[in-house]
């Protein structure tokens, strides 16, 4: 049998070209996706008797966001500023909020979540805390604004007025 030109012959059996997949993750490691619309998510009762106290992997949020995604959660880390929701290859950022930021480390010294149960949303993070947002910040900055092309951070400063130095006050009367 004759093998077409894409094909590849082994023992008179055509094989089909191999698949390439581009940017794909290593396994274990998760591609950093900034989110673009807000995550929501609800916290019950359930969820806090169901949390263990220094347990990142059994928090509250951790649970609550578990039962979320359900089969398609790997995993969640919850940083000061950054949360990442590990799903599918892809690590999703949020920004912490505030009120989560306080009460985990409440729960994990006194067992009680200070929280009411309810819906909770991840925003998405801040333009400066997004993957390459401040990447070239100081950028626009460089140059001096006067044309001269000097470096405004490494310019001579040129002092304002001259003060003498005055010894001794004399009154005349």
């Amino acid at each position: 049998m004759p093998a077409k030109a894409n094909e590849a012959v082994v023992n008179e059996k055509p094989v089909a070209k191999k698949l390439v997949v581009k940017k794909k993750a290593k396994p274990g490691k998760y591609v950093p996706i900034d989110g673009t619309k807000p995550f929501k998510f609800k916290i019950t009762a359930e969820h806090v008797k169901n949390a263990v106290r220094r347990d990142a992997c059994h928090c509250v949020v951790a649970n609550a966001v578990h039962d979320h995604f359900g089969d398609m959660f790997d995993g969640l880390y919850i940083g000061s500023t950054i949360i990442k929701i590990m799903t599918g290859g892809k690590a999703w950022r949020y920004a912490t909020p505030e009120v989560v930021k306080l009460a985990i480390p409440h729960f994990d010294e006194t067992g009680e979540w200070g929280l009411p149960e309810g819906e909770y949303t991840f925003n998405p993070p801040s333009p400066s805390a997004k993957l390459g947002g401040r990447k070239n910040r100081w950028k626009k900055h460089q140059t001096n604004t006067d044309g001269s092309g000097r470096d405004m951070f490494n310019a001579r400063a040129l002092p304002t007025r001259k003060v003498k130095r005055v010894d001794a006050l004399v009154v005349v009367e």
